[in-house]
């Protein structure tokens, strides 16, 4: 038989069990507490790496301030983002038809025009060009708006050569061309148009 002071010497085995629970939950939450730290760097780990990509990616395709913006500049041609650009004088016989309030003195003329501003585009086949803040006339391709011509849109220079026509009614105008009232007036004041046979354009 066991003497009293050898049983109380002997471990007993549910407090061993619930030491050892204790024990595991402690060590469990530490663990939890540290995966999650990590999971935590890690995700802001990975957005600074995509912000850094995006912000270089954005840099060299468009650029800013002047520089970077290879695709701009070498595929489509336009100057750096920020950068100041001089547009070219407007040249060509076709000027004092362009500048005239009453045009109508020029219609039969030849009209051959170089880096006119497309001031608006009423469809592919009408447009309005002029000089920026004076009173645009109106251009109107035999052809419509094909490749050849190049995809023609507002605030594109263009270069146009056609022949001064006579302005049609209003009636007519609108029904062929859809302008709007204040076209139609534009034109009735100004009595004549440009029929262009070619209008090629360059970025702005």
């Amino acid at each position: 038989m066991a003497s009293p002071q050898m049983s109380s010497q002997i471990p007993d085995p549910r407090e061993q069990q619930e030491q050892r629970r204790q024990f595991e939950k402690l060590q469990g939450g530490r663990g939890g507490r540290n995966s999650q730290s990590r999971r935590t760097k890690l995700a802001w780990w990975w957005g600074f790496w995509i912000v850094l990509f995006g912000v270089v990616g954005w840099w060299a395709v468009w650029g800013w301030g002047g520089t970077g913006g290879y695709w701009r500049t070498r595929v489509l041609g336009l100057p750096p983002a920020g950068a100041h650009v001089v547009a070219p004088a407007i040249s060509g016989s076709g000027l004092a038809a362009l500048n005239a309030a009453n045009k109508q003195p020029f219609v039969g003329q030849g009209f051959q025009i170089h880096n006119v501003p497309v001031q608006s585009k009423v469809n592919s086949q009408v447009f309005w060009i002029g000089k920026d803040g004076s009173a645009p006339m109106l251009m109107v391709l035999r052809s419509p708006n094909v490749a050849k011509n190049g995809i023609i849109s507002q605030g594109n220079l263009v270069d146009v050569v056609g022949i001064i026509k006579k302005a049609p009614p209003a009636a007519k105008a609108k029904t062929q061309w859809s302008l709007t009232s204040a076209g139609l007036t534009r034109l009735e004041q100004q009595g004549a148009y440009i029929q262009a046979k070619f209008a090629f354009w360059m970025p702005r």
